[in-house]
């Protein structure tokens, strides 16, 4: 997996088949074929609900009216598990939306786009570098950008306020001392609200693409842009290494940053939502899930 590329783009960008959006009148040039054949159409996606892509297959549907479009919205947890049970049962969907970083792994079950629907150099035209790295291969087309959703940090307006705390932290040294003004313990000294959700991969969401973002702005630089090989130069190391120690500290108990309780049984976003975390990570589609589980929440 090229770590380069996951990087830049955040790891967050989320792809429609290219196909789909042929289909939808965005990128012309397909030819359908005949109109009088009923044809059936499944699709698959996350975050979306059914009424957002409405209009587009409304849309598409009106001028091939033998064309029936079904979207389904699955679950961002179970999805890519989903998908990989049902092509393995020969009932996977005929359009479905993946994340930038598995389209190596989902390619044998993509068709890429025909030449007279866009042609490679049109496409290098149209988008960045990054995403000609991770959605051509060998002179294919398997994909285009849905939309690129950047990493936010949501804090707990309450608890900030109980700690004294009107605007949130402007910089990493300003959330270091935050999630440890914001952290509750017991007479024990295990954690009762967590100043910030982080320093573990279990039960931190987006924990990769938090440690990425670090490892980013500190100027790390862990494979080759073009060949894609792994870079151990001492200096890149040093900038990737100095990254992980400071994700790494506000999940260990022995530290002054402890913040974080790896024993936690809820999620990140679960203990956000309980108002038992004062910071969390997330994307845009994090807050309707906390909205949901707590409409009260103040965020």
């Amino acid at each position: 997996m090229n770590i380069t590329k996951i990087l830049i783009i955040g790891s967050v960008v989320f792809v429609l088949l290219f196909i789909f959006l042929i289909y939808l009148g965005v990128i012309p040039g397909l030819k359908i074929g005949s109109k009088s054949q009923p044809i059936t159409m499944e699709v698959w996606g996350v975050f979306d609900d059914s009424d957002a892509m409405l209009p587009l297959i409304q849309s598409f549907q009106a001028s091939n009216p033998n064309i029936t479009i079904s979207y389904r919205k699955k679950s961002v947890q179970s999805y890519e598990s989903e998908l990989v049970r049902a092509f393995a049962a020969g009932k996977g969907p005929d359009i479905f939306m993946i994340h930038n970083t598995w389209a190596p792994k989902f390619r044998d079950l993509l068709y890429p786009a025909t030449p007279d629907a866009m042609q490679l150099a049109d496409f290098q035209k149209r988008f960045v570098d990054v995403v000609q790295r991770d959605f051509t291969y060998n002179g294919g087309i398997y994909g285009v950008p849905l939309y690129v959703d950047s990493l936010a940090l949501y804090y707990n307006i309450d608890l900030f306020n109980s700690a004294g705390l009107i605007e949130p932290p402007k910089d990493w040294d300003e959330f270091e001392k935050y999630a440890k003004l914001l952290t509750k313990r017991d007479s024990k000294g295990d954690i009762l609200v967590s100043g910030a959700a982080m320093g573990s991969g279990k039960n931190v969401l987006n924990a990769f693409d938090i440690l990425s973002l670090l490892m980013l702005q500190r100027g790390s630089q862990i494979s080759d842009p073009v060949k894609g090989d792994i870079i151990f130069d001492r200096e890149q190391v040093a900038a990737a290494s100095d990254a992980l120690k400071f994700y790494t500290k506000f999940a260990k108990p022995e530290g002054a940053n402890y913040s974080w309780s790896q024993n936690f049984a809820n999620d990140s976003h679960e203990m956000f939502a309980l108002g038992r975390a004062a910071m969390v990570f997330g994307y845009s589609w994090t807050r309707n899930s906390i909205i949901q589980k707590s409409p009260r929440l103040r965020i």
